[in-house]
């Protein structure tokens, strides 16, 4: 499998374990719009940190150093990233729901 496809089938994974977080633990979901969108940005944050961190992951250290920084970094923060832009797209329906109203 190419770099490019491996990097397109993780995000995809990542979206669908977002997505099943997010039904299976609906209670769990923040209520207010606003701690919905500081666990946005926070995500964010957590995606640059890991980004910048998998610089100094460079393809001659040990594949094993390799795999930990993929699985146990970057998969995730993408969830993270995935599960909280999902909670600020409910919170923007809700907006445009109360809007219509």
């Amino acid at each position: 499998m190419s770099a490019p496809a491996f990097g397109i089938a993780l995000a995809l994974a990542a979206a669908l374990l977002a997505l099943w977080v997010d039904v299976r633990f609906d209670s769990r979901r923040p209520e207010s719009a606003l701690r919905r969108l500081i666990h946005a940005v926070l995500a964010c944050v957590a995606l640059q940190a890991v980004t910048m961190a998998s610089t100094h992951v460079t393809p001659t250290t040990m594949l094993g150093v390799r795999l930990a920084a993929l699985y146990g970094l970057l998969l995730p923060s993408l969830v993270y990233g995935f599960l909280s832009g999902l909670w600020v797209m409910r919170t923007l329906t809700d907006a445009a729901r109360l809007a219509r109203r």
